[in-house]
């Protein structure tokens, strides 16, 4: 039996997954562009040399997705007992992490700063159960992807 992952774009605004159905239970599933080109929550949070700012994106306006992720993370760190989902990434993280067939996140990281923090985000998912916010984030995705 061939043992192989599939790379595979998978967002709170996008995901790739449906597209290889035939290969579902099959196949591990690769995922990148976890942070859906580099949104923040808070417009305050961009940098001059931001990955949205870069793509021409507009990091002046909050994103439509920011307030009803803010609001769903306010939920899920009230929960108390496991570290704290601070930024889009984590959410983009909990996202893939919990999503059925994936078995791994590419990082496309460019300062070691979000290396790090990615990491231990990453600890606290395999550590801690986060299911309650996937399926709050699942169901956003419902409500966003390929709308915004």
């Amino acid at each position: 039996k061939l043992n192989f992952r599939i790379q595979i774009k998978h967002n709170l605004l996008h995901s790739d997954y449906a597209r290889y159905e035939a290969f579902h239970g099959q196949a591990g599933f690769i995922t990148y562009g976890i942070n859906a080109g580099g949104i923040k929550l808070n417009p305050e949070q961009y940098r001059e040399d931001s990955s949205l700012r870069a793509r021409g994106g507009n990091t002046q306006a909050e994103h439509p997705i920011a307030a009803p992720l803010r609001a769903i993370l306010q939920e899920a760190n009230s929960k108390g007992k496991r570290p704290p989902v601070s930024s889009f990434n984590h959410c983009g993280m909990a996202f893939a992490f919990h999503s059925p067939d994936v078995k791994g996140i590419l990082l496309g990281v460019s300062r070691l700063q979000q290396l790090e923090d990615s990491l231990r985000f990453y600890t606290a998912i395999t550590t801690y159960d986060y299911q309650d916010l996937y399926q709050r984030l699942k169901n956003l995705y419902v409500q966003y992807a390929g709308k915004v």
